[in-house]
């Protein structure tokens, strides 16, 4: 995930756009852009809306990533694609001090809230291109646990 970007800790602009990547190998294999909703003292906190083009690997054959075994998703060769987010509009909260998760805050398609998803991930890094572009740079640990809102079935 090279480039020429210098830490920036913020606080940064609500309604900037941040490129949060997700990386492996020293390249991003997904990448979101979102919106920042609130940057403060403890937390950043992105927007992510519905139909969002996004970047992400896949297997050079097209297969999902998910879809492989253990050892084809760490060795096998990839391609990059561009894409939609899928799920409908989701926030995704971020500790102020790199710390290894975030929650991501999923809705329905009528604006309900249906969850919360914690993502065990690498320390965040935030830094900004000479551009001006932001980012949030790291690493999916795969590991999540879903937490559904309480009052559903």
């Amino acid at each position: 995930m090279g480039g020429m970007a210098v830490a920036d800790d913020g606080p940064w602009p609500v309604g900037a756009t941040v490129l949060y990547r997700f990386g492996r190998l020293g390249r991003s294999s997904f990448v979101r852009p979102a919106t920042v909703i609130a940057d403060g003292p403890d937390e950043l906190v992105l927007w992510i809306t519905e139909g969002t083009a996004t970047v992400r690997e896949v297997h050079r054959d097209g297969r999902d990533l998910r879809e492989a075994s253990l050892a084809e998703r760490a060795t096998g060769p990839r391609r990059r694609v561009v894409g939609q987010w899928r799920s409908h509009g989701i926030y995704v909260r971020i500790p102020a001090r790199p710390t290894g998760w975030a929650v991501w805050h999923f809705f329905e398609a009528d604006g309900r809230f249906s969850g919360w998803d914690g993502n065990l991930e690498a320390a965040q890094i935030r830094r900004r291109t000479c551009r001006g572009t932001y980012l949030v740079d790291t690493a999916d640990h795969a590991l999540d646990v879903w937490v559904p809102r309480p009052d559903s079935p």
